[in-house]
């Protein structure tokens, strides 16, 4: 007969603090007994119901005869914290080193969405000897705020007595902790610079000669400098924006012609178009060399005389000055005195480019002007691909794409709201001081996947580390936090590059805002009620206030709130650069 072990007069509806352990209390009586006697008085006992315990509960000394006895609780589970782990513990007696312990929790009133949910539990059961722990997350089964009116029933049983036999006495805790959602995600950057090829998208030539033509499908263009009425002037645009990445930084780029054909002593300039009413590169091909205009055509192409023009006069759009219109100064000029492929730059160049990829300018493309001689160059129908014009632009690596799981295994299954930390101004974008841009890319949808993208901005030849740490909103209530970690230039394999955890809360120390003090998910600190700086792993172990689990910082400022008010001078000190690894502003 399975017997339910009562050797005591014990109201278990009364919980004992967690962390007490009851002090062991030999009974005279039992002293004085044999194991024998002791053995058949236990066996006699009639199974008796438990009261309802509440968490956290401690039972000290209880007392097991046979492998029989079970010893059996119902765990009143609206007692446990937010977001619970509902945690049983159990511990054989000093005399006792070898005795096997079972425990089991079951008959969970649980329910999803397909009916009853069984606790989700270990697989396979924990047969070593000594002490038993076992854990139970209730929120994995059925996702609320609170279990009021929820039970499950926790037993313990001895299923081997070990060497010193039987009886034995068992210390059994019980304990809620609460487990905050949470990830640790690791990625390796290489921020090697990069050159972007921008291929022309349009080119033409203007011609003096004939204002109602132009050569937009023609295989070159012609810059050429005339005193009568020959003039030549090339038009040439690149989508600087769609080619190269957003967020980069450009440090330098060029423009890279191939020259067809070339005078003595022929020199050209390039010119920023203004921004107007789009020049229309038209669909007309001179012959031969391409320098003589062909007829007139019927459009609609750019012209002498017009940006937009056609042969019935509609819609058209003339240029402000003959031969194209262009921004006063010009961005670079250069003598040619070869032929084959050449690159031209200047200062005033790169710093056009980086404008039209900043959005900060407006401009239409760009105008080729004669200073000298006559230039012929390849355009982007060529027939020789390399030849074709292109710009060059050398800049930072861009953003690299990922997707960040913000729940460590399985623990989101409910929706969830991200954000970075410190992001004040709500855009979704992080720049961290160690030179690095977090973007979240969906922070409104649910489920534990987002989307980000990490740009690191610093010296491509740098080997750091970088972090950026994020919060996530729960219908439980309960805030999670986690942190991704990119290694610029370094392996993560390596031991060496690993970054530390001071206060083995589960946040490094470059993602922490009190590497100090435990507030993260791991491990926690009490910021408010009667014990302000006891380690907690729930708000039930601050009575009348909060643990700080999730990086909490109510203004918003480093700090955070478990190292208010602040440590001491000395520890700030040794802290306080990684303290301020965290710390983001808006992007300029």
């Amino acid at each position: 007969m399975t017997t339910t072990v009562g050797v005591r007069s014990v109201d278990r509806s009364r919980p004992v603090p967690e962390g007490v352990v009851a002090t062991r209390r030999a009974s005279t009586t039992i002293a004085g007994l044999s194991r024998l006697l002791l053995a058949l008085i236990l066996a006699s006992v009639s199974a008796r119901a438990h009261a309802l315990v509440a968490t956290p509960f401690h039972d000290s000394d209880v007392l097991f005869a046979t492998t029989g006895d079970v010893l059996v609780y119902s765990v009143d589970l609206g007692s446990l914290p937010g977001r619970p782990a509902l945690i049983v513990e159990a511990s054989p007696d000093p005399a006792h080193p070898d005795l096997r312990l079972e425990i089991q929790i079951s008959a969970c009133t649980l329910f999803d969405a397909s009916g009853y949910c069984p606790p989700v539990l270990p697989e396979q059961p924990d047969l070593g000897v000594g002490s038993k722990r076992l854990v139970s997350e209730p929120f994995r089964c059925d996702v609320r705020s609170d279990y009021v009116g929820e039970t499950c029933s926790v037993s313990v049983r001895v299923v081997d007595f070990g060497s010193t036999g039987a009886p034995a006495s068992v210390d059994v805790s019980i304990r809620g902790e609460t487990r905050p959602p949470t990830g640790t995600e690791e990625f390796v950057v290489d921020p090697a610079l990069w050159s972007t090829s921008v291929p022309a998208t349009r080119d033409t030539t203007l011609y003096q000669a004939n204002t109602s033509s132009g050569n937009g499908a023609g295989e070159s263009f012609w810059s050429t400098f005339s005193t009568t009425t020959t003039a030549r002037h090339g038009l040439v645009d690149f989508p600087v924006a769609t080619y190269v990445p957003a967020h980069v930084e450009i440090l330098d780029a060029w423009l890279q012609l191939s020259v067809l054909t070339t005078t003595a002593g022929a020199a050209f300039s390039v010119h920023a178009v203004p921004d107007a009413i789009d020049w229309i590169e038209g669909t007309q091909n001179a012959a031969g060399d391409e320098s003589t205009p062909p007829a007139a055509g019927v459009g609609p192409q750019a012209t002498w005389l017009y940006r937009r023009w056609n042969s019935l006069f509609q819609n058209v759009a003339p240029w402000t000055t003959p031969g194209g219109d262009r921004e006063p100064g010009a961005l670079l000029t250069s003598t040619v005195t070869a032929t084959g492929p050449q690159s031209f730059g200047s200062t005033a160049w790169v710093d056009h480019v980086r404008q039209i990829h900043a959005g900060t300018v407006a401009r239409d493309g760009l105008l080729v002007v004669p200073v000298s001689g006559s230039i012929r160059f390849a355009s982007r129908e060529n027939a020789t691909f390399f030849a074709r014009p292109s710009l060059i632009v050398q800049h930072t690596a861009p953003p690299m794409q990922e997707e960040i799981d913000t729940g460590t295994m399985n623990f989101f299954n409910e929706a969830q709201n991200f954000r970075w930390i410190y992001d004040l101004d709500g855009d979704n974008v992080l720049i961290t001081p160690i030179a690095g841009r977090c973007e979240a890319l969906n922070p409104a949808t649910g489920g534990p996947i987002h989307g980000i993208t990490y740009q690191y901005l610093g010296d491509p030849a740098d080997a750091r580390l970088d972090c950026c740490t994020w919060q996530v909103g729960s219908t439980t209530g309960v805030t999670g936090t986690g942190q991704a970690i990119f290694y610029v230039n370094m392996d993560p394999n390596d031991p060496a590059n690993q970054p530390g955890d001071l206060d083995t809360d589960g946040i490094r120390d470059l993602c922490d805002n009190c590497p100090t003090r435990p507030n993260g998910p791991l491990l926690g600190s009490c910021i408010s009620g009667t014990k302000i700086g006891k380690l907690c792993r729930s708000n039930q172990q601050c009575p009348g206030g909060t643990c700080s689990l999730s990086q909490d910082d109510a203004n918003r400022v480093l700090p955070g709130d478990a190292c208010v008010p602040e440590p001491g001078l000395a520890a700030m000190l040794g802290a306080g650069l990684a303290m301020m690894a965290l710390r983001g502003r808006r992007e300029a």
